[in-house]
């Protein structure tokens, strides 16, 4: 069966054609008188008799383009002058270097981490020393302490110099 190109005209009345050929033909898949009708009650069930007909079609191409060799074809000889020059690439030498290698590595790292720790440990004690030193100065410095018959800053300046002799 022929289906022929709609024609148009142009805002200046020149016919044109809309497929972008001059009396263009084209061919159908199915001739019409062999096309079946779907009733209009069965056209979900057709639809998905379509879809899933389709989908095993374009598996079954996919499986049959990505097949490997068959093995008896196959050279493997080529496989296992690889794999032994592979196994050989670091001989015993350069594998006892490398092994110490990781080993000082890894007890560096391990030693990084306990001064990582520490460190976060110092910054603490930082901190808790100049909160103690504004409370030990608060104290020092407060009225209750000048009306002490013996204020704690002048045996603090006793001790210093019982310290320095």
């Amino acid at each position: 069966a022929v289906v022929s190109t709609q024609r148009s005209r142009d805002e200046e009345g020149i016919s044109r054609d809309d497929s972008l050929a001059d009396e263009e033909e084209v061919e159908l898949a199915t001739p019409p008188e062999e096309v079946e009708l779907v009733h209009a009650n069965d056209v979900v069930v057709a639809l998905r008799k379509f879809v899933e007909d389709h989908k095993k079609l374009v598996k079954e191409m996919k499986s049959s383009t990505f097949q490997l060799e068959e093995s008896k074809h196959r050279d493997n000889d080529s496989d296992t002058i690889y794999w032994l020059k592979l196994a050989s690439t670091i001989d015993g030498k350069q594998e006892k270097v490398w092994s110490s290698l990781l080993d000082g590595a890894t007890k560096y790292y391990h030693i990084l981490s306990k001064r990582s720790g520490l460190l976060s440990d110092v910054d603490k004690l930082t901190q808790q020393n100049g909160e103690l030193r504004l409370l030990l100065s608060q104290y020092m410095n407060s009225r209750v302490n000048q009306e002490l018959e013996v204020p704690p800053t002048k045996v603090m300046q006793l001790d210093g110099l019982l310290k320095r002799n």
